[in-house]
């Protein structure tokens, strides 16, 4: 049996946790790939290797095996997405110490960092960053392309839809809706529904659009 190479695609700071959860899978053989590439640069990130310019990828020499996408910035990870996706083999990358519900559903390329809790009865869609320390309780439904950063709390019944950043620390209590598009800043309680796309924050136990 020929093991599958593990291809990393960000050279970015959230590479770092990407490239630390293959190694304690037990998934060595690991090449990385940047747009912004440069020879002139430390190319080693965790004990592996920048191999090259991800412009420059010949994907049918690496069809048979495992892409990662290790890009925390929502937008560029769903164009990586959408570009690789039905052409290389997109899997989960989930740390072994996240604890996932065996009544859960999780679709393709996601990432959990160590220590996120996925409760019973949710859901994530496809592309979604689940950071480190993230509590997501039962029946939650996340769309796509979502990061979640660390030490987030999102209560039972509660969807979160497309292409949403949660800052750090943030609370999410339980039946909230958020809609796409919508960014929350670090730290705040979210207590109402928001509808509308656009950047928020708590001021004063307010939700408040910027």
């Amino acid at each position: 049996m020929i093991l599958k190479n593990n291809i990393v695609i960000g050279a970015g700071g959230h590479s770092r946790p990407v490239v630390e959860t293959l190694y304690l899978l037990k998934k060595k053989k690991i090449k990385i790939f940047d747009t912004s590439y440069s020879k002139n640069k430390n190319n080693i990130i965790l004990k592996s290797t920048v191999a090259g310019d991800f412009k420059k990828i010949n994907l049918k020499k690496y069809i048979k095996n495992n892409f990662y996408l290790a890009i925390g910035d929502n937008k560029i990870r769903k164009n990586f997405f959408n570009k690789l996706n039905k052409k290389v083999d997109l899997p989960n990358l989930i740390s072994p110490y996240a604890y996932v519900s065996k009544f859960s559903q999780i679709g393709l390329a996601n990432f959990l960092n160590h220590y996120s809790y996925i409760g019973p009865n949710s859901s994530l869609g496809n592309n979604n960053i689940i950071n480190t320390h993230v509590l997501i309780e039962h029946d939650v439904k996340i769309g796509n392309n979502t990061h979640i950063c660390p030490c987030v709390k999102i209560a039972g019944s509660s969807s979160i839809g497309d292409n949403v950043f949660v800052g750090i620390g943030s609370i999410i209590i339980d039946k909230i809706k958020i809609s796409s598009n919508v960014t929350i800043g670090a730290g705040s309680i979210v207590r109402e529904n928001i509808n509308y796309p656009g950047k928020y924050i708590v001021v004063n136990g307010k939700l408040k659009k910027l």
